[in-house]
């Protein structure tokens, strides 16, 4: 990996690349799952347009975040550490052609996520975590265990610490997406909305909680979730908005989630905690 400092040439695994499929309409859209193996291993610039390059450098006894853009001959990438907007179109799974403008974040941003896992609110890289290793993979045409296979394979160490913890899609979703900002020690911290895998309790996952937003962020509603009632939570309607004052999170996505939506509204209808339990 090339020096943070310095720009960045060729397009590969190496270099964790945000990109998008060049189309005009849903015609000469390029479907991913249709790609043969080699584009894994090297992003082909005649179907797809880099965007952006982020990097955690470890040097000096810290992690450093670092941002690039690419030119617009997909050739180079360049230090950007304030931020820039980038016009794209994309055709969404019904089909339709969608103009939105891509939000490359500046480098003081990268906190809001990398940071918040301890006291001293350090940056630190977010993953993987076991919630999304301990899966089941093919490997050699039979299914095994991932962790299981890494560890036969001494891939992990037999003495890494397995944070074996149950839970729902749901609740995984919210951890992956949400947790790294939504715990006691993240940026959301204030917000008493802990969304991360350690929370047990109805209440810091939001049910009958009321907001502490102010402003737009409430959108006139009473509660983070009320039990069985998804229009009227504030947690799904903040996800469905794209408005910069109003959508969480707040960087990281320009358009709506429109599965992962649906399946919280569904988790919220079959709550078992009720409406009732807000009055208690």
């Amino acid at each position: 990996m090339p020096h943070p400092d310095c720009f960045l040439t060729g397009i590969s695994t190496q270099s964790p690349v945000t990109y998008y499929p060049l189309a005009q309409n849903s015609q000469t859209v390029v479907r991913l799952s249709t790609q043969p193996k080699k584009w894994v291993y090297t992003i082909n610039t005649k179907y797809y347009k880099p965007i952006e390059t982020r990097i955690l450098s470890f040097h000096n006894d810290k992690w450093s975040p670092y941002v690039y853009k690419w030119n617009a001959e997909s050739s180079e990438a360049y230090l950007h550490p304030q931020g820039h907007s980038v016009p794209l179109d994309a055709i969404d799974r019904h089909e339709r052609t969608i103009q939105f403008n891509y939000q490359i974040p500046g480098r003081p941003q990268c906190s809001e996520c990398h940071g918040g896992y301890n006291e001293l609110n350090d940056t630190n890289p977010l993953g993987p975590s076991y919630l999304q290793t301990n899966i089941e993979v093919k490997a050699n045409g039979k299914n095994i265990n991932q962790m299981a296979y890494w560890l036969k394979n001494g891939l992990l160490a037999t003495d890494a610490k397995m944070d074996i913890v149950t839970l729902s899609r749901e609740r995984e979703y919210l951890h992956i997406n949400c947790g790294h900002c939504h715990n006691q020690y993240g940026t959301a911290n204030s917000s008493r909305l802990y969304l991360d895998k350690e929370v047990t309790g109805f209440f810091h996952l939001g049910f009958c909680k009321p907001s502490v937003a102010a402003g737009k962020g409430t959108l006139g509603l009473k509660y983070d979730i009320e039990p069985g009632v998804p229009e009227k939570s504030i947690l799904i309607q903040r996800l469905k908005s794209t408005q910069a004052s109003i959508k969480m999170p707040e960087i990281g996505r320009s358009l709506v989630d429109e599965h992962g939506v649906a399946m919280l509204e569904n988790w919220i209808r079959q709550s078992t905690y009720s409406n009732n339990d807000c009055q208690k």
